[in-house]
């Protein structure tokens, strides 16, 4: 990995900063890889219960197209070197738009108000200034007050929601689903697993394997609710960020299959920075094959999985328009927590006859 480079606009935040009421000297600096601990361990002191293992986070790292995406941090260190504070702005690559970006502003608890936060936010306005964005999006718990009034107060209006929901796996009752998976069997829908499917295919077939499962994603993915059209994952980061990263489960990762084709899947995650927690990643179903049970099936298998394997709980995220899948969440069991609120910041209106991008930056063509 390398690092990316002096911030563009480090006039928008000074080097050292006199606090309000302290004799601290805060200086702002670039991120850099050897951040990442850091980094890691200031997102674990303020959201314990979604802290993450550095292992996910250097693999994240690594994998990001720094040729088609663009991205850019900066840090507020205090004297000794210890980073108190993380400021990030750059593209989703999941919802790419070459002049929208989602921003970041994190700051130890012990260090908030006293202008890190702001100076952060300032820095973040001159970079999107330079690159002459649209619009900014960024994500918080609707029940941090101090955190929605930051966003707010400086004009950020909600845009939409998303449902965290847990679900307790030893107060499952497995009976009361016994069916699911029968009800699919009887119409020819069979239940796998990736990792079975790759050892059956073995080392000639993996590729065609996991370009199928890659498939059912892609269509899947496509409908999606979400703010700006879901960007497919090309086949090669597709594999690196879901099936070869740390965190990746090949035989909790499920897949339905009918008549020689996969149909549907539901993909499970560890958590390693939150022991006895099991990641529910995406579960998708194709078109023509929705309604009949299948993403039921599926999720009933994550769950005798969840238990099998010793965990107590598994926790998911969905967009609150999603209510086919809110609707089967809601019939296992799963309860909702503090919803989190997308929030977009509007700089300027598009150029006239722009609406976004065909391809993306450094791809083979257009999107499908």
């Amino acid at each position: 990995m390398k690092s990316e480079g002096l911030p563009g606009r480090l006039e928008y935040i000074v080097t050292e900063v006199d606090l309000p009421e302290s004799s601290i000297g805060v200086r702002f600096r670039t991120f850099t890889a050897d951040d990442l601990p850091a980094w890691v361990g200031l997102h674990a002191r303020i959201l314990p219960e979604h802290a993450q293992d550095l292992a996910d986070v250097v693999h994240r790292e690594a994998t990001w197209d720094s040729v088609r995406f663009w991205r850019n941090r900066v840090v507020a260190c205090i004297p000794g070197g210890r980073v108190i504070a993380v400021g990030f702005i750059e593209h989703l690559h999941w919802q790419f738009h070459p002049d929208r970006y989602a921003v970041r502003v994190m700051v130890d608890p012990d260090h908030r108000n006293m202008g890190i936060g702001s100076s952060l936010h300032c820095w973040i306005l001159g970079q999107a200034s330079d690159r002459n964005a649209w619009s900014l999006r960024c994500e918080v718990q609707e029940h941090d007050d101090r955190s929605v009034g930051f966003v707010t107060q400086r004009g950020y209006l909600e845009a939409q929601r998303n449902w965290e929901s847990r679900l307790d796996v030893t107060a499952f009752d497995m009976n009361h689903f016994g069916t699911a998976e029968g009800r699919v069997a009887g119409a020819g829908v069979r239940l796998t697993t990736l990792a079975r499917e790759l050892d059956r295919a073995g080392v000639a077939g993996r590729d065609g394997v996991l370009r199928a499962v890659h498939h059912v994603d892609c269509e899947g993915s496509r409908d999606e609710p979400s703010l700006d059209p879901i960007t497919p994952a090309p086949f090669a980061r597709w594999v690196s960020e879901v099936v070869e990263a740390p965190d990746a489960l090949p035989d909790a990762f499920f897949l339905a299959e009918d008549d020689g084709r996969y149909v549907g899947l539901s993909a499970m995650m560890q958590r390693r920075a939150t022991p006895g927690i099991l990641g529910q990643g995406f579960t998708a179903v194709v078109k023509s094959h929705r309604g009949r049970g299948v993403a039921m099936a599926l999720k009933v298998r994550t769950v005798a999985y969840a238990r099998a394997s010793g965990y107590r709980e598994i926790v998911t995220w969905n967009n609150s328009r999603n209510r086919p899948m809110l609707r089967i969440n809601e019939a296992m069991g799963f309860v909702k927590q503090s919803v989190w609120i997308e929030y977009t910041l509007q700089l300027r209106e598009p150029d006239h006859g722009q609406t976004g991008p065909s391809v993306i930056p450094g791809a083979d063509g257009p999107l499908p």
